[in-house]
């Protein structure tokens, strides 16, 4: 208890703690744990209690015990230590603690390793680190999960690295982890949409190719309810090609969503769909933005026509007249 106190006191002092705490523990009792723990901190200083402040007959001690121990620290030789017997060098406790303190240090340095590697100078060790990373997935994605955060902020810059080679390395790679991590990236989701679409404006075949493959990979591996939201928040931002692509699988993830969350693809595709609507001129250019969306528009609206049916006219009944308009006039092209 006194070593966990001590432990908790010097992790307080990291900015980010509290919000931690409020994602791990339940509510209703932190504030009075916390008091506690920050009053016992205080008052526990620097040293461990002696042994002369625990009560003989606490309960759980046995008192013969406790006469052979005095009989035993007697009769050891000078500067030896005593080893309680429960805590002996060959039990079990004490292996499986100095084993789990071993592994925990070979976790804490292959992820140093890692980083570092992933934030080197030289392209060719970023590129190794790259690979080292798809490694981990493979054989331990339980250290990549579970540190998702440090390695994904190492990781996701090289989805954008000035050097092209570590670029669409890093893409190729990130389409094969994304099946082997799965909702595990969920926290990290945006920061990789983000780097990912922003390659699909590239004039490189070869990283435009690899990040369209890693934008497949998750449509295909990744629960498109929560995808569909990422997707329908970041496609206007987009521009040319970008908006495309991520529009057209927009379109594709509408099929599957509506059959299960019809009111999760009003409430996030529908305004997307209005704007573009509203916005687009007749020819199907958007202002200040290059490139023509009506195809990608039209493969929208169709999609949530065959999934909404007449509700969808309904619902953009309340819109600006553009809105209806254009919805019109592009459904009755399609047929």
């Amino acid at each position: 208890r006194f070593y966990g106190r001590k432990m908790v006191n010097i992790l307080m002092s990291n900015t980010k703690f509290d919000a931690f705490l409020k994602q791990s523990l339940p509510s209703h009792d932190l504030q009075k744990v916390m008091t506690a723990i920050k009053q016992r901190g205080i008052e526990d200083g620097d040293e461990l209690p002696s042994a002369k402040d625990r009560k003989l007959g606490h309960p759980g001690t046995n008192l013969e015990a406790e006469v052979e121990s005095r009989q035993v620290r007697r009769n050891r030789p000078r500067g030896q230590m005593l080893v309680p017997r429960r805590l002996c060098s060959n039990g079990p406790r004490l292996v499986g603690l100095r084993s789990s303190m071993r592994g925990g240090l070979e976790m804490v340095e292959q992820l140093r390793e890692l980083t570092r590697l992933l934030e080197a100078k030289e392209y060719q060790s970023r590129m190794e680190g790259v690979g080292q990373l798809v490694e981990h997935c493979r054989a331990k994605p339980e250290l990549i999960t579970a540190n998702l955060v440090q390695v994904f902020d190492a990781f996701t810059p090289r989805l954008q690295d000035s050097n092209k080679k570590v670029n669409q390395w890093a893409l190729e790679s990130l389409a094969k982890m994304i099946p082997l991590l799965r909702e595990s990236l969920q926290p990290m989701l945006l920061s990789i949409i983000i780097a990912v679409a922003d390659n699909l404006n590239s004039k490189n075949a070869g990283i435009y190719a690899t990040a369209a493959t890693a934008l497949d990979a998750m449509v295909e591996s990744l629960d498109n309810l929560g995808l569909l939201q990422v997707f329908a928040g970041r496609v206007r931002f987009l521009s040319g090609r970008a908006m495309l692509d991520v529009m057209e699988r927009l379109a594709m993830m509408v099929a599957s969503v509506y059959p299960r969350k019809p009111q999760a693809v009003e409430r996030h595709v529908l305004p997307v769909l209005w704007y573009f609507l509203n916005s687009m001129m007749g020819n199907g250019v958007l202002p200040g933005h290059r490139g023509n969306v009506r195809r990608a528009v039209c493969r929208l609206c169709r999609s949530l026509q065959e999934q909404m049916g007449s509700r969808l006219q309904d619902l953009a009944a309340g819109q600006p007249k553009q809105v209806l308009k254009m919805l019109q006039e592009l459904l009755d092209t399609e047929s």
